[in-house]
């Protein structure tokens, strides 16, 4: 009972999103569906007048005219059938409305995606359940339309019942026994295919990292250097053939009870043929009556096989369509204040935070204060809470006690467009977007096209525009070239500088280039930067120079600040940080 109210809730869900997105599409299909399977009605009643005209035709040639159009008017029939099939299923609606709605779907969790607070990426459920939401997006179309074929079939189903009352009213038991088992056989299969589905899922997604290792060109020389091959192929192999014997299993299940309901549809059908003949010969209908008496069974055992089937479909597809509703029920990260003015400070009040699931907090009870234009600088060992610091004070996570403030309002109650509006970041992880090397740059702006000034920030990334041109492609993939670490990085600061922020972050924005061309991109930093508040993350305290004040941070916690002079003159954790890398710079 409890899954049979999930189920219609799913139901539910599926056309408040269906008829939100694409209202008249599916109401055009409801009414096409109707007119559709009350076809056969006509079929029916054509059948009997021809059928027992012929009877009469020997004897009676003035009928003849009239039998002929009777005749036409079911090849019109037979024309529209098959108009139906040929163009509307195989080509409207597969190039039409199912196309419509798997991109409106697709861009409803993208901005789902943007919708959702950032901390929740760090959670590896969350990639599970966007991988299968992708997939399971068509699967609200595909209930929405079973439904729609339910409604047509029953329309169809209640006017060739009304009119074989008169003359086989016994017919409807046959198409009963026929089809009883069908009802079985497909909820059986759905149930066994859903449960399958669930449990296989965690496996293809390992079959898939593995698989990954094998065939990637990311993973392709070290997996040779390292002669791991024959191990990933074991690694690979172990999912696959759970997986493959969890499907080997489901299918068996299936198999037995489909041989029975073969034996139930063979019982049905003879009886309704030899029925139909017995009222025949005994005189009770015509030919006319008979004819349509077969070819009322015949649709009534495919509407009723086809409800069956449809409603198995609907199982396995509320089934399958569960990710897609549970990503999209995510609770949204909602900022709803606007803050159009430039950024003037920033306040970390007490704050804390921690990863989900992690029982530690990464970030404790840290309190900091930077005006408009001050260079800060976020130095400490590996681990110690750097970047996490930084995505807090970019308004990305959110804390679990304490506040951030932007010109005095809180971060997590401001839009995130006016949050982000005058905010450029490298990060030491690139994005390495397979595009163009212009395009590349211009996503730092994307409303801006000026390739002037990508060219310009180009050059003051220090990215080697000698070796390449504007509009070269990036990634293997698509048939582009592939360039360094380090110019993947140098493209990423040229986004950042593109986009011409006032609050800039640099989070170890250096980390693949070499210490000594390293030197030089901050020179060039101070000049580019001179009069915007900037961040730097680094844990080479070479680059602190063009800090205003250093933040020390330590196992989550901040340790010491100061300026540099002041730091190393109190000789405590930073100056011995500062010992452990000074023969790098000198």
């Amino acid at each position: 009972m409890k899954n049979r109210k999930y189920k219609y809730e799913i139901i539910k869900k599926a056309f408040n999103i269906g008829f939100q997105i694409m209202k008249k599409e599916f109401v055009l299909m409801l009414a096409v569906s109707i007119a559709y399977y009350s076809l056969p009605l006509l079929g029916i009643m054509l059948n009997v007048k021809i059928f027992n005209m012929v009877q009469v035709l020997p004897g009676n040639t003035q009928k003849i005219s009239e039998f002929v159009v009777w005749v036409i008017w079911f090849g019109v029939y037979l024309l529209f059938t098959k108009f139906h099939l040929i163009y509307y299923t195989r080509y409207f609606l597969q190039y039409g409305p199912l196309l419509k709605f798997e991109r409106l779907a697709r861009l409803m969790l993208h901005n789902k995606c943007d919708e959702i607070n950032a901390v929740n990426y760090e959670n590896p459920e969350l990639y599970n359940y966007i991988i299968q939401a992708r997939t399971a997006s068509t699967n609200v179309y595909r209930i929405i339309e079973i439904n729609i074929y339910l409604v047509g079939i029953l329309f169809g189903s209640i006017g060739v019942l009304i009119y074989m009352k008169d003359f086989n009213p016994a017919l409807i038991i046959f198409v009963i026994i026929s089809n009883i088992a069908v009802l079985l056989e497909k909820i059986y299969s759905a149930r066994q295919y859903g449960k399958t589905r669930e449990k296989t899922m965690p496996l293809q997604l390992e079959e898939m990292a593995y698989k990954e290792s094998l065939t990637s060109l990311n993973f392709n020389k070290e997996t040779r250097i390292l002669s791991i091959e024959a191990f990933l192929k074991n690694k690979w192999l172990e999912p696959f053939e759970k997986r493959v014997a969890a499907e080997w299993d489901a299918d068996k299940k299936v198999i037995s009870v489909n041989a029975i309901a073969e034996i139930l549809k063979f019982v049905g059908s003879f009886g309704a043929y030899a029925y139909s003949a017995y009222l025949l010969i005994t005189g009770k209908i015509r030919l006319g009556e008979f004819t349509a008496s077969l070819f009322a069974f015949t649709s009534l055992s495919e509407y009723t096989q086809e409800i069956f089937e449809l409603y198995g479909y609907l199982d396995q597809f509320t089934t399958y369509v569960k990710p897609f509703f549970r990503f999209m029920e995510i609770f949204p990260d909602k900022r709803k204040e606007r803050c159009g003015c430039e950024f003037a400070s920033l306040r970390l009040e007490n704050v804390s935070f921690k990863y989900p699931g992690s029982e530690k907090n990464a970030l404790e009870d840290i309190t900091l204060e930077v005006k408009k234009g001050e260079k800060t600088a976020i130095v400490g060992k590996n681990g110690a809470g750097k970047s996490t610091l930084v995505n807090m004070i970019l308004g990305l996570y959110d804390p679990i006690k304490g506040r951030v403030l932007y010109n005095g309002k809180e971060a997590k109650a401001i839009d995130k467009k006016d949050l982000f509006a005058g905010k450029s970041a490298v990060f030491q992880n690139v994005n390495k977007y397979k595009m163009t090397i212009a395009e590349n740059v211009q996503l730092g702006n994307p409303q801006k096209n000026d390739l002037q000034e990508q060219i310009k920030a180009l050059k003051e990334s220090g990215f080697p525009l000698n070796r390449y041109s504007m509009d070269e492609e990036l990634g293997k993939e698509f048939g582009g070239i592939d360039i360094s670490g380090g110019e993947w990085q140098r493209l990423s600061m040229a986004r950042g500088i593109y986009k011409n922020g006032s609050f800039v972050v640099l989070d170890e924005p250096t980390s693949a280039i070499d210490p000594l061309q390293e030197a030089e991109l901050y020179k060039k930093f101070v000049q580019l930067f001179s009069d915007k508040t900037v961040f730097l993350v680094t844990h080479r305290l070479g680059a602190v120079s063009i800090a205003d004040k250093i933040i020390v941070l330590d196992d989550g916690k901040i340790r010491e600040h100061g300026t540099h002079e002041e730091l190393i003159r109190k000789n405590g954790y930073y100056k011995k940080l500062w010992d452990s890398q000074v023969k790098w710079y000198h």
